[in-house]
């Protein structure tokens, strides 16, 4: 069995440590019998590549077999339209002739949404992790004709992607056996652990003991001086967050609260967040939450403001409530839809092709939109002030409050506030005038998230606009997305495609289920048990969950549990969601297998228990 580290060496064998001078020497490609097959594709991003000169290709099973057909690896290529460095790979690789040429040589190029195809996206994900330490997009991994993971990686310079493809396509006509036996082996070291359900429901105190354990180990990860978790990029970590709130709302530890209160106030007050426009950026490029990786995503905002109001209510702080309530409004305005669905992403790079440029200021911008007070209260309080340290500006945040601001300036509170409003608001208008292109494309599963974040502030506020907008995106789920006995990934169900997965029929249930409580509305209960038992039936079995029915690749292994990624374990959320309706109907058998599937001995929950949050909370909440 090959493992993470002996396939880390094989990635590095593979390298890209070739003199330049051997480029000269490859032949230009004969024709692949392929064409571009992206032009005008629905999906933004994949229609961003639809004139590269390489001839991209959907993914299908028709890929698997040309690439057997031809003896040739396959060249996966996923990405997302917000994202800034795909951007920057399409510009400089995907557009050259001479990259397309050395790729078709190699492989059969096939470009894919990660947003439209998430399972075959985490899948991958999972491999380039392993054996390169770190992934992310854009993400490139080739496989052998038989559709095993060779070798995986992000962002590459295109000197560095040349010299990869011209040496991995000399060492796979030299030593084809050894990489399709390293393949084999890498493939089989993802396969999980088989298990089977104990189907012992949890026993009172449980949830206690496993609580301690979650407690215990995001602790031990967390960053006390700075808030988040780990010491270098950060990431709102929003399943763990919210798990973890829900542990502190029922076994109270100062620790914990300490941490969980500095996290949240640094994510709102500092470079995580738009303090102009609102709604939270996707993670910071630094360890103290400075500098944002720009984009902003459906699912991040949506889980954040379902966070803060959660928080709001555990630690009875009102500030917390103003953020829920500030990122559901940014969504509404920034990220809405001609019709009631909401876009997946708002691009990290301006119409300029410059990464935050829509959200940068430079200082003599600042001084000829603000007046003379509005400048020296701005520069205070967000600490605009001399040169930016990004080149295309100041990244506005919070340094000081706007009363210690008033005091350091002489002012009254009262004053302050209106100037620093006033500011704000020629910012914000002046900011509307610059263009942030936009991902427009109505994804069910974050659709779904999102529904359960406005409902809850629906319930919570009783205001009657986001009462209006949770019924319609409700309308718009439980009859655009949902047929009657399916869902769709995507709204352009017949055009944009994408694979429905597991994450759509949970977090869509869980949205119609937070909308049934905040409405009283009888029949959204029925919309929810019935989509959330059709995901069951679809994507469990007694060997365990799967996220998707089919990834093409031979690949079908189950789990018992799934963790929690950048967005909840899609099975524990489906799982809470036939509980929550179990309880509500008082449906006893329902409720009697909800509980027998909450694995509370799966190996996974008590070994890594932050990456299972969502789990334990699942089985917190049948113990109640």
């Amino acid at each position: 069995m090959v493992t993470g580290k002996s396939l880390l060496l094989t990635t590095l064998r593979i390298g890209f440590f070739i003199s330049g001078v051997l480029l000269l020497s490859v032949q230009a490609s004969a024709t692949t019998g392929l064409a571009n097959q992206l032009k005008n594709h629905p999906s933004a991003y994949l229609a961003l590549h639809g004139n590269d000169p390489v001839a991209w290709q959907d993914w299908s099973e028709a890929v698997l077999q040309k690439a057997k057909r031809e003896n040739k690896l396959i060249f996966i290529s996923s990405g997302y339209y917000s994202c800034h460095w795909c951007h920057v790979m399409q510009r400089e690789s995907f557009s050259s002739k001479e990259v397309a040429e050395l790729l078709h040589q190699l492989a059969i190029p096939v470009k894919i949404d990660r947003e439209l195809q998430p399972a075959l996206d985490s899948w991958l994900i999972d491999f380039t992790e392993k054996t390169a330490g770190q992934a992310g997009w854009p993400l490139n991994v080739f496989l052998t004709p038989d559709g095993y993971p060779l070798v995986g990686m992000t962002y590459l310079p295109k000197q560095n992607f040349s010299e990869l493809l011209v040496q991995l396509n000399q060492r796979w006509k030299d030593e084809e056996q050894e990489f399709r036996k390293i393949a084999l082996a890498a493939f089989q070291s993802m396969q999980p652990t088989p298990q089977t359900h104990s189907g012992k429901p949890p026993e009172t105190g449980m949830d206690r003991i496993i609580a301690q354990l979650l407690v215990k180990q995001a602790m031990e990860y967390a960053d006390e001086i700075a808030g988040g978790f780990g010491d270098q990029n950060k990431f709102p970590m929003s399943p763990q967050l919210s798990s973890l709130l829900e542990m502190q709302a029922s076994f109270p530890n100062q620790q914990l609260e300490n941490f969980l209160k500095l996290t949240l106030d640094q994510m709102a007050r500092l470079g995580l967040r738009d303090h102009v426009g609102g709604g939270f950026f996707r993670y910071t490029v630094d360890p103290a939450w400075d500098i944002p990786h720009f984009e902003k995503m459906l699912y991040d905002n949506a889980q954040l403001a379902a966070i803060y109001l959660q928080a709001s209510r555990v630690f009875k702080n009102d500030d917390y409530l103003q953020v829920a309530l500030d990122t559901i409004d940014f969504v509404l305005s920034e990220m809405s839809h001609d019709g009631p669905g909401y876009i997946a992403s708002l691009s990290a790079v301006d119409d300029k092709n410059v990464e935050g440029g829509y959200y940068l200021w430079q200082m003599d911008e600042l001084g000829k939109l603000l007046d003379e007070k509005e400048l020296q209260l701005v520069s205070e309080i967000w600490g605009a002030k001399g040169s930016p340290y990004l080149e295309a500006g100041h990244h506005v945040k919070y340094t000081m409050t706007i009363t210690q601001a008033a005091s350091a300036m002489g002012l009254p509170a009262k004053s302050a506030e209106a100037i620093f409003t006033s500011a704000k608001k020629k910012l914000f208008e002046a900011r509307q005038t610059r263009v942030l292109p936009a991902d427009p494309k109505i994804l069910a599963a974050w659709n779904g998230l999102f529904l359960h974040s406005i409902s809850q502030v629906a319930l919570h506020t009783g205001e009657n606009r986001y009462q209006q907008a949770a019924q319609k995106l409700y309308a718009l789920l439980a009859t655009e997305f949902w047929d009657g006995t399916q869902l769709y990934r995507s709204l352009d169900k017949a055009k944009t495609g994408g694979r429905v997965s597991l994450e759509d029929y949970a977090y869509v249930s869980r949205g119609i289920v937070s909308w049934a409580r905040a409405s009283g509305d009888k029949q959204a209960w029925q919309h929810a048990r019935a989509i959330a038992l059709a995901g069951l039936k679809r994507f469990h079995n007694q060997n365990g969950w799967q996220l998707s029915e089919s990834l093409v690749i031979p690949y079908n292994a189950r789990e018992l549990v799934l963790a929690d990624a950048t967005m909840p374990s899609p099975s524990a959320t489906l799982l809470r969601v036939l509980l929550d309706i179990a309880v509500e109907q008082g449906d006893r058998m329902l409720k009697q297998q909800v509980m027998s599937m909450t694995d509370i001995d799966a190996a996974e929950t008590v070994s890594a228990p932050l990456w299972y949050g969502t789990h334990i909370a699942l089985i917190h909440q049948a113990l109640k």
